[in-house]
């Protein structure tokens, strides 16, 4: 699908960035102007790939996220044929294949061989709906690897989108496919990683650093993709439109359990726990309150026992926090390590220092 304006902003320099448009030509629809660029930028990324200018390429594809980022996000493009959502996601897909070097003529027989010896991915595409938020996850996981803060709600928002596309699958039970089990499901999860990785290793010319921020940027949307199931299971006996759902997607749940209502029927059907991951922690911080309490009530009354008791607990608590704090730097520093591989040697002498300084305050303990 090529991204492309059939609307001509007056004179606008093939280089000119949205930011220029609105300060040196408000004659000029700025929007309309920001479009021409996209695909500008797309014509420039094919002749720099044909010369196979990666460094060129590189700083290209900066400046085209930059550029669509700075568009809007609701309503239609000047020519009113796509919406800007659907632009933008069309103009990132331009650029990636744009940015590929095509094979040259003594390699193709090769290449073919090669590409047809490749099992094809799962046809997810077929099942309505799927594509289109497949491609909208990519831009979403661009976004949030980049932004570095708001990265729990960033990662609610993918873990929506790709909910919303597992849904969409229908598996061979003939049911929504909730828990990602199918070659289609898995193949579509995988090309939304993919995607975003593709997009922010063009823009930094670090391939390995781009993988270990998506990789990090996944974590998030696994610690969120819980409790967003578990919402959307409820979600279909808590809403009129949630019951219409279930009567129209899930007829295989509802023979299979006549008696119990939309959402216990398909906790059941699918085995989903009722409880997502962070219910169940507030639920056992909970107890424990509630068990603290009655212990310092039995210690005000001279009970020895409860008075170790209560000791254990808060140990137990505190040793959570540390053994918490000890995993989420363990985490940063193996992304740092990844990432590292592309600086100078200098650099990395440096940074094994830094770690190895890290590593000496366990004896402080």
């Amino acid at each position: 699908m090529a991204a492309k304006n059939t609307k001509t902003a007056e004179t606008v320099e093939v280089d000119e960035s949205l930011a220029d448009a609105l300060g040196d030509a408000p004659e000029v629809d700025p929007l309309a102007a920001a479009v021409e660029q996209a695909q500008a930028n797309i014509d420039r990324a094919v002749s720099l790939a044909e010369a196979e200018n990666l460094e060129g390429l590189a700083e290209l594809a900066k400046e085209h996220e930059e550029l669509v980022s700075s568009m809007p996000s609701r309503g239609k493009i000047p020519t009113g044929d796509m919406t800007w959502a659907q632009f933008k996601q069309a103009s990132r897909d331009d650029f990636r294949k744009a940015s590929q070097a095509q094979p040259k003529p003594e390699a193709t027989k090769a290449v073919t061989k090669a590409a047809k010896a490749e099992a094809a991915p799962a046809d997810y595409a077929k099942f309505e709906g799927v594509k289109d938020r497949v491609n909208a996850a990519i831009g979403l996981i661009t976004d949030g690897v980049k932004l570095h803060v708001k990265t729990s709600q960033t990662a609610r928002q993918a873990a929506e989108m790709f909910l919303d596309a597992q849904r969409r699958i229908i598996t061979a039970e003939g049911v929504p496919d909730l828990k990602c089990l199918s070659p289609e499901a898995i193949q579509a999860r995988k090309d939304m990683y993919e995607g975003a990785r593709t997009i922010l290793a063009a823009e930094s010319g670090d391939a390995d650093h781009a993988k270990a921020l998506v990789n990090k940027f996944r974590t998030a949307v696994q610690n969120q993709m819980s409790d967003v199931l578990v919402g959307y299971v409820r979600s279909l006996s808590e809403s009129e439109s949630g019951r219409e759902e279930y009567e129209t997607f899930y007829g295989e749940v509802k023979a299979a359990h006549p008696e119990l209502d939309p959402a216990d029927a398909v906790f059941t059907y699918f085995d989903i726990p009722r409880m997502s991951k962070r219910e169940l922690m507030a639920e056992n911080q909970r107890r424990k309150s509630e068990k603290l309490k009655e212990l310092e009530a039995k210690a005000e009354d001279g009970d020895t026992k409860a008075v170790e008791a209560i000791e254990e607990i808060k140990a137990e608590t505190v040793q959570e926090k540390i053994v918490g704090y000890v995993s989420r730097a363990e985490t940063d520093i193996k992304a740092a390590i990844k990432a590292g591989k592309a600086l100078s040697e200098d650099d990395r002498k440096a940074l094994k220092a830094k770690i190895a300084e890290l590593a000496m305050l366990a004896a402080e303990l």
